[in-house]
Protein backbone atom coordinates (compact mmCIF):
# COMPACT_ATOMS: atom_id res chain seq x y z
CA UNK A 1 0.00 0.00 0.00
CA UNK A 2 1.22 3.48 -0.83
CA UNK A 3 2.36 5.45 2.21
CA UNK A 4 0.13 8.18 3.50
CA UNK A 5 0.99 11.50 1.85
CA UNK A 6 2.11 13.97 4.50
CA UNK A 7 1.77 17.71 4.17
CA UNK A 8 5.40 18.33 5.08
CA UNK A 9 6.57 16.05 2.29
CA UNK A 10 4.24 16.91 -0.56
CA UNK A 11 2.24 19.92 0.68
CA UNK A 12 2.20 23.04 -1.46
CA UNK A 13 4.39 25.67 0.10
CA UNK A 14 3.33 29.25 0.42
CA UNK A 15 -0.40 28.50 0.02
CA UNK A 16 -3.19 30.02 2.08
CA UNK A 17 -4.66 27.02 3.94
CA UNK A 18 -7.68 28.87 5.30
CA UNK A 19 -11.03 27.36 4.32
CA UNK A 20 -12.53 30.76 3.64
CA UNK A 21 -10.75 32.32 0.68
CA UNK A 22 -11.61 35.46 -1.22
CA UNK A 23 -14.76 35.38 -3.35
CA UNK A 24 -12.83 34.96 -6.59
CA UNK A 25 -11.59 31.61 -5.32
CA UNK A 26 -14.74 30.20 -3.76
CA UNK A 27 -16.90 27.39 -5.07
CA UNK A 28 -19.92 25.32 -4.26
CA UNK A 29 -18.72 21.86 -3.18
CA UNK A 30 -20.76 18.73 -3.95
CA UNK A 31 -19.75 15.46 -2.25
CA UNK A 32 -21.01 12.08 -3.43
CA UNK A 33 -21.84 9.02 -1.37
CA UNK A 34 -19.76 5.86 -1.06
CA UNK A 35 -19.48 4.69 2.55
CA UNK A 36 -15.87 4.11 3.60
CA UNK A 37 -14.71 5.70 0.36
CA UNK A 38 -15.68 9.03 1.90
CA UNK A 39 -12.10 9.38 3.18
CA UNK A 40 -11.23 10.25 -0.44
CA UNK A 41 -13.25 13.46 -0.06
CA UNK A 42 -11.18 14.50 2.96
CA UNK A 43 -8.06 14.16 0.78
CA UNK A 44 -9.78 16.34 -1.82
CA UNK A 45 -10.58 18.91 0.87
CA UNK A 46 -6.97 18.93 2.04
CA UNK A 47 -5.74 19.73 -1.48
CA UNK A 48 -8.37 22.44 -1.96
CA UNK A 49 -7.33 24.06 1.32
CA UNK A 50 -3.72 24.13 0.17
CA UNK A 51 -4.85 25.66 -3.12
CA UNK A 52 -6.59 28.44 -1.19
CA UNK A 53 -10.05 27.43 -2.39
CA UNK A 54 -12.98 28.11 -0.07
CA UNK A 55 -16.70 27.34 -0.19
CA UNK A 56 -19.85 29.37 0.13
CA UNK A 57 -22.08 26.32 -0.34
CA UNK A 58 -21.74 22.59 0.22
CA UNK A 59 -24.04 19.60 -0.25
CA UNK A 60 -23.65 15.86 -0.01
CA UNK A 61 -25.30 12.49 0.00
CA UNK A 62 -24.67 9.69 2.51
CA UNK A 63 -21.06 9.92 3.73
CA UNK A 64 -20.83 12.98 1.48
CA UNK A 65 -23.48 14.64 3.68
CA UNK A 66 -21.39 13.92 6.79
CA UNK A 67 -18.28 15.31 5.11
CA UNK A 68 -20.25 18.33 3.91
CA UNK A 69 -21.20 19.02 7.52
CA UNK A 70 -17.52 18.94 8.50
CA UNK A 71 -16.80 21.43 5.69
CA UNK A 72 -19.64 23.74 6.77
CA UNK A 73 -18.33 23.52 10.31
CA UNK A 74 -14.78 24.24 9.05
CA UNK A 75 -13.46 21.27 11.02
CA UNK A 76 -10.86 19.62 8.80
CA UNK A 77 -8.94 18.29 11.80
CA UNK A 78 -12.07 16.60 13.15
CA UNK A 79 -12.74 14.89 9.83
CA UNK A 80 -9.14 13.69 9.65
CA UNK A 81 -9.33 12.37 13.19
CA UNK A 82 -12.55 10.47 12.51
CA UNK A 83 -11.23 8.68 9.43
CA UNK A 84 -7.91 7.95 11.14
CA UNK A 85 -9.55 5.47 13.54
CA UNK A 86 -13.02 4.56 12.24
CA UNK A 87 -13.88 0.94 11.50
CA UNK A 88 -17.15 -0.68 10.49
CA UNK A 89 -18.04 -1.15 14.18
CA UNK A 90 -17.82 2.63 14.68
CA UNK A 91 -20.56 2.98 12.06
CA UNK A 92 -22.89 0.05 12.74
CA UNK A 93 -23.27 -2.63 15.39
CA UNK A 94 -21.82 -5.61 13.51
CA UNK A 95 -21.19 -8.63 15.79
CA UNK A 96 -17.57 -9.75 16.00
CA UNK A 97 -18.44 -13.20 14.67
CA UNK A 98 -19.03 -11.67 11.22
CA UNK A 99 -15.67 -9.87 11.16
CA UNK A 100 -12.12 -10.88 10.35
CA UNK A 101 -9.24 -8.56 11.27
CA UNK A 102 -11.75 -5.82 12.01
CA UNK A 103 -13.47 -6.05 8.61
CA UNK A 104 -16.49 -7.94 7.32
CA UNK A 105 -15.40 -11.47 6.46
CA UNK A 106 -16.00 -11.95 2.74
CA UNK A 107 -16.35 -15.71 3.01
CA UNK A 108 -19.53 -16.67 1.15
CA UNK A 109 -21.01 -18.63 4.07
CA UNK A 110 -20.29 -15.73 6.42
CA UNK A 111 -21.99 -13.27 4.07
CA UNK A 112 -25.06 -15.53 3.97
CA UNK A 113 -25.20 -15.64 7.76
CA UNK A 114 -24.74 -11.87 7.96
CA UNK A 115 -27.56 -11.32 5.46
CA UNK A 116 -29.89 -13.48 7.56
CA UNK A 117 -28.84 -11.55 10.67
CA UNK A 118 -29.54 -8.20 9.00
CA UNK A 119 -32.97 -9.31 7.72
CA UNK A 120 -33.98 -10.71 11.09
CA UNK A 121 -33.26 -7.38 12.77
CA UNK A 122 -34.57 -5.15 9.96
CA UNK A 123 -31.13 -3.69 9.44
CA UNK A 124 -27.96 -3.10 11.39
CA UNK A 125 -28.19 -0.77 14.38
CA UNK A 126 -26.50 2.58 13.59
CA UNK A 127 -26.27 3.85 17.18
CA UNK A 128 -22.44 3.98 16.88
CA UNK A 129 -22.67 6.34 13.90
CA UNK A 130 -25.20 8.54 15.71
CA UNK A 131 -22.74 8.85 18.61
CA UNK A 132 -19.98 9.95 16.21
CA UNK A 133 -22.26 12.54 14.61
CA UNK A 134 -23.22 13.96 18.00
CA UNK A 135 -19.58 13.99 19.11
CA UNK A 136 -18.05 15.71 16.07
CA UNK A 137 -20.75 17.83 14.46
CA UNK A 138 -22.34 20.93 15.98
CA UNK A 139 -25.67 22.01 14.48
CA UNK A 140 -25.42 25.53 15.88
CA UNK A 141 -21.95 26.04 14.36
CA UNK A 142 -23.14 24.82 10.96
CA UNK A 143 -26.21 27.06 11.00
CA UNK A 144 -24.10 30.10 11.93
CA UNK A 145 -21.33 29.36 9.41
CA UNK A 146 -22.96 31.34 6.59
CA UNK A 147 -22.39 28.38 4.26
CA UNK A 148 -25.41 27.16 2.31
CA UNK A 149 -25.69 23.50 3.37
CA UNK A 150 -27.76 20.74 1.76
CA UNK A 151 -28.20 16.99 1.94
CA UNK A 152 -30.20 14.20 0.31
CA UNK A 153 -32.15 11.39 1.91
CA UNK A 154 -34.87 9.07 0.63
CA UNK A 155 -38.34 8.86 2.13
CA UNK A 156 -39.44 5.22 2.14
CA UNK A 157 -42.90 6.15 3.44
CA UNK A 158 -43.63 8.30 0.40
CA UNK A 159 -41.08 6.62 -1.88
CA UNK A 160 -39.44 9.83 -3.02
CA UNK A 161 -36.11 11.62 -2.56
CA UNK A 162 -35.88 14.58 -0.24
CA UNK A 163 -33.39 17.33 -1.12
CA UNK A 164 -33.10 19.42 2.01
CA UNK A 165 -31.35 22.65 2.90
CA UNK A 166 -30.79 23.95 6.41
CA UNK A 167 -33.99 25.98 6.31
CA UNK A 168 -35.94 22.78 5.54
CA UNK A 169 -34.59 20.98 8.62
CA UNK A 170 -36.18 21.86 11.97
CA UNK A 171 -33.85 23.10 14.69
CA UNK A 172 -32.37 20.25 16.69
CA UNK A 173 -32.88 17.63 13.94
CA UNK A 174 -29.80 18.09 11.75
CA UNK A 175 -28.02 15.09 13.32
CA UNK A 176 -31.09 12.93 12.66
CA UNK A 177 -31.17 13.90 8.98
CA UNK A 178 -27.43 13.38 8.61
CA UNK A 179 -27.89 9.87 9.98
CA UNK A 180 -30.80 9.31 7.60
CA UNK A 181 -28.78 10.45 4.59
CA UNK A 182 -25.98 8.04 5.54
CA UNK A 183 -28.21 5.05 6.39
CA UNK A 184 -26.84 2.50 3.95
CA UNK A 185 -29.51 0.03 2.73
CA UNK A 186 -28.15 -2.65 5.12
CA UNK A 187 -28.69 -0.27 8.05
CA UNK A 188 -31.87 0.14 10.07
CA UNK A 189 -33.94 2.99 8.64
CA UNK A 190 -34.40 5.90 11.05
CA UNK A 191 -37.84 7.42 11.52
CA UNK A 192 -38.24 11.20 11.63
CA UNK A 193 -41.66 12.75 12.16
CA UNK A 194 -43.33 9.43 11.27
CA UNK A 195 -41.38 9.15 7.99
CA UNK A 196 -39.03 6.21 7.49
CA UNK A 197 -35.88 7.44 5.74
CA UNK A 198 -32.86 5.78 4.16
CA UNK A 199 -29.63 6.55 2.30
CA UNK A 200 -29.96 9.42 -0.18
CA UNK A 201 -27.83 7.49 -2.67
CA UNK A 202 -30.92 5.46 -3.56
CA UNK A 203 -32.13 8.45 -5.58
CA UNK A 204 -29.30 10.97 -5.97
CA UNK A 205 -25.81 9.88 -4.98
CA UNK A 206 -24.13 13.10 -6.13
CA UNK A 207 -26.46 16.10 -5.70
CA UNK A 208 -24.85 18.32 -8.33
CA UNK A 209 -28.09 19.31 -10.05
CA UNK A 210 -29.59 20.16 -6.65
CA UNK A 211 -26.97 22.86 -6.20
CA UNK A 212 -27.09 24.10 -9.78
CA UNK A 213 -30.84 24.57 -9.40
CA UNK A 214 -30.03 26.54 -6.26
CA UNK A 215 -28.21 29.01 -8.51
CA UNK A 216 -24.56 28.01 -8.11
CA UNK A 217 -22.40 28.03 -11.23
CA UNK A 218 -18.86 27.53 -9.86
CA UNK A 219 -19.02 23.96 -8.63
CA UNK A 220 -16.49 21.34 -7.56
CA UNK A 221 -18.12 17.91 -7.47
CA UNK A 222 -16.68 14.64 -6.19
CA UNK A 223 -17.89 11.27 -7.48
CA UNK A 224 -16.81 8.33 -5.29
CA UNK A 225 -18.04 5.69 -7.78
CA UNK A 226 -20.40 4.63 -5.01
CA UNK A 227 -23.37 2.28 -5.21
CA UNK A 228 -26.58 4.12 -5.99
CA UNK A 229 -28.05 6.41 -8.60
CA UNK A 230 -25.55 9.00 -9.82
CA UNK A 231 -27.32 11.52 -12.01
CA UNK A 232 -25.43 13.02 -14.90
CA UNK A 233 -24.35 16.58 -14.00
CA UNK A 234 -25.96 19.27 -16.15
CA UNK A 235 -22.79 21.34 -16.55
CA UNK A 236 -23.96 23.73 -19.26
CA UNK A 237 -23.16 27.37 -18.48
CA UNK A 238 -21.17 26.47 -15.37
CA UNK A 239 -17.55 26.36 -14.26
CA UNK A 240 -17.42 22.77 -13.05
CA UNK A 241 -14.47 20.79 -11.72
CA UNK A 242 -15.41 17.10 -11.79
CA UNK A 243 -13.28 14.89 -9.55
CA UNK A 244 -13.43 11.09 -9.52
CA UNK A 245 -11.08 8.51 -8.06
CA UNK A 246 -8.46 7.61 -10.66
CA UNK A 247 -7.78 4.25 -8.99
CA UNK A 248 -10.26 1.73 -7.54
CA UNK A 249 -11.23 2.24 -3.92
CA UNK A 250 -12.32 -0.39 -1.42
CA UNK A 251 -16.00 -1.22 -0.95
CA UNK A 252 -18.43 0.99 0.92
CA UNK A 253 -18.33 -1.18 4.04
CA UNK A 254 -14.58 -1.86 3.94
CA UNK A 255 -14.01 0.77 6.62
CA UNK A 256 -10.65 0.74 8.40
CA UNK A 257 -7.80 3.23 9.00
CA UNK A 258 -5.56 1.61 6.37
CA UNK A 259 -8.15 1.97 3.59
CA UNK A 260 -8.97 5.50 4.74
CA UNK A 261 -5.33 6.60 4.58
CA UNK A 262 -4.98 5.29 1.03
CA UNK A 263 -8.27 6.93 -0.03
CA UNK A 264 -7.23 10.28 1.48
CA UNK A 265 -3.87 10.14 -0.29
CA UNK A 266 -5.53 9.37 -3.61
CA UNK A 267 -8.09 12.17 -3.20
CA UNK A 268 -5.30 14.61 -2.40
CA UNK A 269 -3.17 13.64 -5.39
CA UNK A 270 -6.10 13.42 -7.83
CA UNK A 271 -7.12 16.95 -6.89
CA UNK A 272 -3.63 18.43 -7.23
CA UNK A 273 -3.33 16.75 -10.62
CA UNK A 274 -6.72 18.11 -11.73
CA UNK A 275 -5.56 21.63 -10.87
CA UNK A 276 -2.22 20.99 -12.68
CA UNK A 277 -0.15 21.34 -9.53
CA UNK A 278 1.43 17.97 -10.30
CA UNK A 279 1.90 16.20 -13.63
CA UNK A 280 1.36 12.70 -14.92
CA UNK A 281 -1.51 10.80 -16.51
CA UNK A 282 -1.70 7.37 -14.90
CA UNK A 283 0.89 8.20 -12.25
CA UNK A 284 1.46 11.27 -10.07
CA UNK A 285 4.67 13.05 -11.05
CA UNK A 286 6.24 16.18 -9.63
CA UNK A 287 6.18 19.15 -11.99
CA UNK A 288 9.61 19.91 -13.40
CA UNK A 289 9.44 21.30 -16.94
CA UNK A 290 13.22 21.76 -17.38
CA UNK A 291 13.76 18.14 -16.36
CA UNK A 292 11.03 16.88 -18.72
CA UNK A 293 12.71 18.67 -21.64
CA UNK A 294 16.16 17.44 -20.64
CA UNK A 295 14.94 13.85 -20.44
CA UNK A 296 13.38 14.05 -23.88
CA UNK A 297 16.64 15.34 -25.31
CA UNK A 298 18.54 12.60 -23.47
CA UNK A 299 16.28 9.72 -24.52
CA UNK A 300 14.72 10.77 -27.82
CA UNK A 301 17.70 11.89 -29.90
CA UNK A 302 19.20 10.97 -33.26
CA UNK A 303 21.91 8.91 -31.55
CA UNK A 304 19.27 6.54 -30.17
CA UNK A 305 17.30 6.37 -33.43
CA UNK A 306 18.79 3.03 -34.66
CA UNK A 307 18.01 1.47 -31.28
CA UNK A 308 14.50 2.88 -31.41
CA UNK A 309 13.88 1.56 -34.91
CA UNK A 310 15.07 -1.88 -33.85
CA UNK A 311 12.70 -1.88 -30.86
CA UNK A 312 9.82 -0.73 -33.09
CA UNK A 313 10.43 -3.35 -35.80
CA UNK A 314 7.24 -5.22 -36.58
CA UNK A 315 5.22 -2.96 -34.31
CA UNK A 316 4.72 0.04 -36.59
CA UNK A 317 5.04 0.62 -40.33
CA UNK A 318 8.59 0.66 -41.59
CA UNK A 319 7.95 1.44 -45.24
CA UNK A 320 8.20 4.87 -46.82
CA UNK A 321 6.32 7.39 -44.76
CA UNK A 322 7.06 5.75 -41.41
CA UNK A 323 8.05 8.17 -38.63
CA UNK A 324 11.69 9.15 -38.89
CA UNK A 325 12.06 11.55 -35.97
CA UNK A 326 12.55 10.02 -32.50
CA UNK A 327 9.61 11.86 -30.93
CA UNK A 328 7.26 10.86 -33.76
CA UNK A 329 8.30 7.23 -33.44
CA UNK A 330 7.62 7.27 -29.70
CA UNK A 331 4.17 8.76 -30.23
CA UNK A 332 3.37 6.01 -32.75
CA UNK A 333 4.19 3.36 -30.14
CA UNK A 334 2.14 4.95 -27.36
CA UNK A 335 -1.47 3.87 -26.71
CA UNK A 336 -3.80 6.16 -28.66
CA UNK A 337 -5.20 7.91 -25.61
CA UNK A 338 -1.67 8.94 -24.54
CA UNK A 339 -0.05 9.68 -27.90
CA UNK A 340 -0.79 13.43 -27.96
CA UNK A 341 0.45 14.29 -24.47
CA UNK A 342 2.60 17.41 -24.58
CA UNK A 343 5.64 15.66 -23.08
CA UNK A 344 5.79 12.14 -24.62
CA UNK A 345 8.53 11.13 -22.18
CA UNK A 346 5.96 11.12 -19.37
CA UNK A 347 3.47 8.60 -20.86
CA UNK A 348 6.40 6.57 -22.23
CA UNK A 349 7.90 6.19 -18.76
CA UNK A 350 4.47 5.63 -17.20
CA UNK A 351 3.69 2.80 -19.64
CA UNK A 352 7.01 1.18 -18.76
CA UNK A 353 6.24 1.43 -15.05
CA UNK A 354 2.78 -0.09 -15.62
CA UNK A 355 4.29 -3.04 -17.49
CA UNK A 356 6.62 -3.69 -14.57
CA UNK A 357 3.88 -3.47 -11.94
CA UNK A 358 5.20 -0.37 -10.17
CA UNK A 359 2.52 1.10 -7.82
CA UNK A 360 0.74 4.12 -9.26
CA UNK A 361 -0.23 6.13 -6.22
CA UNK A 362 2.77 7.72 -4.46
CA UNK A 363 3.98 11.05 -5.79
CA UNK A 364 7.13 10.37 -7.82
CA UNK A 365 9.84 12.44 -9.39
CA UNK A 366 10.74 11.17 -12.87
CA UNK A 367 14.29 10.23 -11.78
CA UNK A 368 12.83 8.19 -8.92
CA UNK A 369 10.41 6.41 -11.26
CA UNK A 370 13.18 5.60 -13.74
CA UNK A 371 15.34 4.16 -10.98
CA UNK A 372 12.46 1.91 -9.94
CA UNK A 373 12.04 0.83 -13.56
CA UNK A 374 15.69 -0.19 -13.73
CA UNK A 375 15.39 -2.13 -10.47
CA UNK A 376 12.21 -3.96 -11.48
CA UNK A 377 13.55 -4.76 -14.96
CA UNK A 378 16.60 -6.43 -13.44
CA UNK A 379 14.32 -8.69 -11.38
CA UNK A 380 12.82 -10.19 -14.54
CA UNK A 381 16.02 -12.12 -15.17
CA UNK A 382 17.52 -13.34 -18.42
CA UNK A 383 15.87 -15.71 -20.87
CA UNK A 384 17.36 -19.18 -21.34
CA UNK A 385 17.00 -20.23 -25.01
CA UNK A 386 15.87 -23.82 -25.47
CA UNK A 387 17.88 -24.18 -28.70
CA UNK A 388 20.91 -25.16 -26.65
CA UNK A 389 20.34 -28.67 -25.35
CA UNK A 390 22.30 -28.13 -22.15
CA UNK A 391 19.89 -25.37 -21.14
CA UNK A 392 16.77 -27.53 -21.47
CA UNK A 393 16.54 -28.47 -17.74
CA UNK A 394 16.86 -24.79 -16.87
CA UNK A 395 14.12 -23.96 -19.35
CA UNK A 396 11.78 -26.52 -17.79
CA UNK A 397 12.38 -25.15 -14.29
CA UNK A 398 11.84 -21.57 -15.44
CA UNK A 399 8.72 -22.43 -17.44
CA UNK A 400 7.26 -24.31 -14.47
CA UNK A 401 7.90 -21.29 -12.27
CA UNK A 402 6.26 -18.91 -14.76
CA UNK A 403 3.19 -21.14 -15.12
CA UNK A 404 2.86 -21.44 -11.36
CA UNK A 405 3.00 -17.65 -11.07
CA UNK A 406 0.33 -17.21 -13.74
CA UNK A 407 -1.92 -19.81 -12.10
CA UNK A 408 -1.56 -18.22 -8.67
CA UNK A 409 -2.18 -14.68 -9.89
CA UNK A 410 -5.16 -15.52 -12.09
CA UNK A 411 -5.85 -14.38 -15.63
CA UNK A 412 -4.06 -11.13 -16.51
CA UNK A 413 -3.27 -10.25 -12.89
CA UNK A 414 0.52 -10.07 -13.21
CA UNK A 415 2.45 -7.07 -14.60
CA UNK A 416 2.49 -7.27 -18.45
CA UNK A 417 6.28 -7.66 -18.54
CA UNK A 418 5.92 -10.99 -16.76
CA UNK A 419 3.80 -12.33 -19.63
CA UNK A 420 6.45 -11.24 -22.09
CA UNK A 421 9.02 -13.15 -20.03
CA UNK A 422 6.77 -16.23 -19.91
CA UNK A 423 6.12 -16.17 -23.67
CA UNK A 424 9.80 -15.73 -24.47
CA UNK A 425 10.56 -18.66 -22.16
CA UNK A 426 8.04 -20.87 -23.96
CA UNK A 427 9.26 -19.94 -27.44
CA UNK A 428 12.93 -19.62 -26.54
CA UNK A 429 13.17 -16.43 -28.59
CA UNK A 430 15.71 -13.94 -27.34
CA UNK A 431 14.10 -11.14 -29.36
CA UNK A 432 11.35 -9.56 -27.27
CA UNK A 433 9.57 -7.97 -30.25
CA UNK A 434 7.78 -11.23 -31.11
CA UNK A 435 6.34 -11.54 -27.60
CA UNK A 436 5.39 -7.86 -27.59
CA UNK A 437 3.55 -8.23 -30.92
CA UNK A 438 1.66 -11.24 -29.58
CA UNK A 439 0.62 -9.52 -26.34
CA UNK A 440 0.09 -6.00 -27.69
CA UNK A 441 -3.73 -6.44 -28.11
CA UNK A 442 -4.01 -7.29 -24.40
CA UNK A 443 -1.48 -4.77 -23.12
CA UNK A 444 -1.29 -1.63 -25.33
CA UNK A 445 1.49 -0.20 -23.12
CA UNK A 446 3.96 -2.93 -24.11
CA UNK A 447 5.38 -1.51 -27.39
CA UNK A 448 6.57 1.76 -25.90
CA UNK A 449 7.68 -0.03 -22.71
CA UNK A 450 9.81 -2.37 -24.84
CA UNK A 451 11.38 0.67 -26.47
CA UNK A 452 11.97 2.56 -23.22
CA UNK A 453 13.58 -0.42 -21.50
CA UNK A 454 16.13 -0.65 -24.31
CA UNK A 455 16.85 3.08 -24.17
CA UNK A 456 17.15 3.13 -20.37
CA UNK A 457 19.46 0.10 -20.43
CA UNK A 458 21.75 1.80 -22.92
CA UNK A 459 21.68 5.25 -21.29
CA UNK A 460 24.35 6.34 -18.84
CA UNK A 461 25.49 9.47 -17.10
CA UNK A 462 22.23 11.32 -16.55
CA UNK A 463 21.08 10.67 -12.99
CA UNK A 464 21.74 6.98 -12.50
Amino acid sequence: MAPMVRGGQYGLRGRNNSTMANKKNTYCLVLGGGGGRGAYEIGVWRALRELGIGFHAVAGTSVGALNAAFVAQNDYEGAMELFSFATIRDIADVPEKFLKDGRINRDLNNLRRLSSYVLSRRGLDTSPMKKLINHYLREETIRKSGIDFGLVTFDLSQFRPRHLFLEDIPDGQLADYLLASASYPLFRSPVIDQSKLTDGGVADNMPYNMMKERGYRRIITVNLSGVGRTRRPQTENTQTVYLKNSQPLEGALEICPENSRRAMDLGYLDTLQSFEEIDGIRYFIQNDLPLFRSLEEHFFNERNLPLMRSAAKGLIKTEKGAPSKPEHLVRKLLPRDLAKYRFPVIPAIECTAICLGIPREPLYSLPELIRLIREEEQKLGSIEPFTEQENFPGLVRRLRGELDSLKTAGLLQLPPARYVTALRTVTGMSDGNFAVRMLHPLFPELPVANLMLRIIQSSTGFFY
